[in-house]
């Protein structure tokens, strides 16, 4: 049992040192290994491009093949993509995978040291998914997919 003044209730804590000293942790204290700029820049690209070809194509299948997944399936299949992406590769960059995920703990911590690799690479990574999922959806025939899925 605390003895009275110890509780952060008492009145005696000292809220904005708490925060000052929480504030000076580097934000990427879990990454011991420093791997280099290119890695971590194409790491971040592919966990965003594969995170987007789950998550989309749990959208194709929801589209084309109406009453197979549903909203619950597509949102599993971008779940899933991503917590796939963060296994494999966060262990590398972080797995972030989203710049708004990297900009906010940077701004907070104020260091943005390495913070252009984790936005450049999930940009390259979402603009190579975008591209890939319209190009499947261009080849695609009239209701050839949905009849070739449904079988």
């Amino acid at each position: 049992m605390r003895a009275t003044g110890d509780s952060p209730l008492d009145g005696e804590f000292d809220f904005a040192a708490a925060c000052a000293a929480h504030r000076s942790y580097p934000y990427r204290r879990s990454h011991p290994v420093a791997y280099p700029y290119w890695k971590r820049i194409l790491v971040e690209a592919l966990g965003t491009f594969g995170s987007f070809l789950f998550g989309f194509s749990g959208i194709a299948a929801a589209v084309l093949l109406p009453g197979s997944i549903g909203t619950g399936g597509v949102a599993v299949g971008f779940g899933l993509g991503l917590a796939l992406m963060i296994v494999a590769f966060g262990h590398i960059s972080g797995g972030h995978f989203n710049p708004a995920r990297s900009i906010a703990p940077a701004i907070y911590a104020q260091d943005a040291t390495d913070l252009w690799t984790s936005i450049i690479g999930p940009l390259l990574g979402g603009a190579i998914g975008g591209v890939v999922c319209w190009l499947i959806r261009s080849l695609r025939g009239p209701g050839e997919l949905g009849e070739m899925a449904g079988n």
